[in-house]
């Protein structure tokens, strides 16, 4: 990644905070990564206590609602209890107005280092671990009536002692609590990681995410870490919403015909199109690979992080979004297809959707006709297009296959304009009615050391 622009500034501004003290208590010991929305610290309390501690840019901070949707990200970890969340101890600011979490500090790496410094692919055993250990994780979260919305490999850490802990609720929705809270995340607009995000969840269409979305981005992580490229492929964040938004996720044995059939068809479920058709809970996906491994033997084992473990290259400042996966392993095998547009074809479509379309089509053909034949005798004379014209016609577009290297597009937390109405043509997602999300606390009630 290039050490230019914005991002090398994010940066170098979060690398000079190191050995400065925040409040006259907590000590900036170390730059741990960057993100799009915030630094990360190792700290250390004058009291000795070691924690971690995360920023806002300051550039973040200067918009109400990002500051909002960041503080939350405290208050909604620690309304789950499962050892599976990292907690955060404290909320403050700095004294020049950044507003930052205090939370335990853990030895070990993300999901998403582990995975590009193995190359892409990660053993069975490993990704079921993961899976397993993740959905335990989101069912303890869906039975409070919080939903993550940002499920990807590299808001899931690895502990050295090989414990899962899931992190980053910035932009979790908390369900049935505050109505209030409804303007933190606008309809029709897509928060989440392009490269997973369910289909509704592309569309724009937050009345209809629920925990099937969450669901869906288990799916999407676990076909990931199996296979080496991400579930829809595009140059830009915007193809590969609008794919994501359009077409079915392709079967995992297209690309991996060598992982059992059960556990193929486990993941493939959970990335149906249709919400309907994907697993309706956490526990009832987990419990699927639980019995899927143990009836096929699969010698289950929970990866380990490595605390020593440094990306070789620049930090990625702007999070792991549509091309950062991890250089292809087998490009026979998974090169990717052009990155292009393309609806459903009308032979995939439901009769009676293909009889209505089949129908539009004929219209307009003789309307067409009919016009012609009307106006024949008035018509003059046919003409040779104009030089202008002819040059005026677009050429054929060939979009370029995705690049193998790693490369850095968007922010982990992008949020896009909703996108055009789907044809009739184009499935549909289910329809759920909007749930209201938890506003942030006062800050005048928060606990201070």
């Amino acid at each position: 990644m290039s050490t230019e622009g914005p991002s090398h500034e994010l940066y170098k501004h979060a690398q000079a905070r190191v050995g400065s003290t925040l409040r006259g208590k907590w000590r900036l010991d170390e730059l741990i990564g960057v993100g799009g929305m915030a630094a990360v610290y190792a700290a250390t309390h004058r009291n000795g206590h070691r924690v971690a501690i995360k920023i806002l840019h300051p550039s973040m901070a200067l918009a109400p609602s990002v500051q909002e949707r960041f503080l939350r990200e405290g208050y909604t970890a620690n309304g789950i209890d499962h050892p599976g969340i990292a907690r955060v101890l404290d909320d403050d600011e700095s004294e020049d107005g950044d507003p930052f979490l205090v939370m335990e500090l853990l030895e070990g790496e993300t999901l998403d280092s582990r995975w590009r410094r193995m190359g892409g692919r990660m053993p069975l055993g490993e990704v079921l671990a993961v899976g397993q250990s993740l959905l335990d994780i989101l069912a303890a979260a869906h039975r409070k009536g919080i939903l993550h919305r940002d499920i990807k490999p590299e808001n899931v850490f690895l502990t050295s002692k090989g414990q899962l802990k899931l992190l980053d609720f910035g932009i979790a929705r908390i369900q049935e609590v505050d109505p209030s809270a409804l303007s933190v995340t606008r309809t029709g607009a897509a928060l989440g990681t392009p490269a997973f995000m369910s289909p509704e969840q592309a569309r724009g269409r937050n009345r209809e995410v629920d925990v099937r979305s969450d669901l869906w981005a288990v799916g999407a992580t676990l076909f990931a870490l199996l296979t080496g490229r991400f579930v829809h492929l595009g140059e830009t964040p915007n193809e590969v919403l609008i794919k994501t938004a359009t077409e079915e996720a392709p079967p995992l044995r297209s690309l991996r015909p060598d992982l059992p059939a059960e556990i193929a068809d486990i993941l493939d479920r959970s990335l149906a199109f249709q919400p309907a058709g994907r697993w309706q809970d956490a526990a009832s996906f987990r419990d699927a690979l639980r019995e899927a491994s143990r009836r096929l033997s699969v010698s289950v084992r929970p990866p380990v992080g490595d605390p020593n473990a440094r990306p070789s290259s620049f930090p990625d400042v702007q999070g792991a979004t549509v091309e950062s996966a991890p250089p292809y392993l087998d490009p026979p095998e998974i090169t990717p297809e052009p990155a292009q547009i393309s609806l459903p074809m009308t032979s995939s479509l439901p009769p009676r959707a293909r009889l209505a379309r089949l129908g539009v089509v004929t219209s307009v053909v003789l309307a067409i006709a009919v016009s012609m034949a009307l106006l024949r005798p008035t018509m003059s004379p046919p003409m040779a297009p104009s030089p202008a014209l002819a040059a005026s016609e677009p050429a054929a577009m060939v979009s370029p296959a995705l690049p193998s290297g790693v490369a850095s597009v968007a922010p982990a937390v992008t949020a896009v304009e909703a996108l055009p109405v789907v044809s009739a043509a184009s499935p549909r997602a289910e329809h759920t009615p909007e749930q209201p999300t938890r506003s942030s606390k006062s800050r005048a009630s928060r606990n201070r050391p």
